[in-house]
């Protein structure tokens, strides 16, 4: 959805070129066949001495009429299931700490993850990601 200075059209468009996109985790709820909200997953590579790619959540967007109704958790937990069902090690994201924790997310410094904001949050899937220990979220 717009957000007036179309920079969430542009990186939407972005984050579905290849080789990061993930067709099969980039959601959309319907109502009555219009599309009321919208999810996105796709793979960031985290940087440092390996380069492991991970899957990123966002954006998560839902028409401002149809905020508050659990569209956009709904989308959430779809994916984050997809991706337990895919064997993905873990989700990150860039977000809202008030709003994500409610999923299953925490502050990725918690796993040694260094985050470039303080917002930066993973959902953990495997129980040792220790791997990721000590590389960082990218910049943008």
């Amino acid at each position: 959805f717009d957000k007036t200075d179309g920079s969430e059209v542009g990186l939407v468009a972005d984050l579905r070129l290849p080789p990061d996109y993930i067709p099969e985790l980039s959601l959309v709820a319907l109502l009555e066949s219009q599309i009321v909200g919208y999810a996105m997953f796709h793979f960031v590579t985290l940087e440092g001495k390996s380069s492991p790619r991970i899957v990123d959540l966002g954006p998560v967007d839902v028409l401002p009429q149809f905020q508050g109704q659990g569209v956009g958790s709904a989308l959430i937990r779809q994916g984050l299931a997809s991706c337990v069902a895919r064997g993905e090690p873990l989700v990150m994201c860039l977000g809202h700490e008030s709003y994500y924790p409610r999923f299953g997310f925490l502050s990725s410094q918690i796993y040694g993850i260094l985050p470039f904001w303080e917002a930066v949050l993973v959902y953990p899937i495997e129980k040792d990601l220790e791997r990721f220990r000590g590389l960082s979220y990218p910049h943008g």
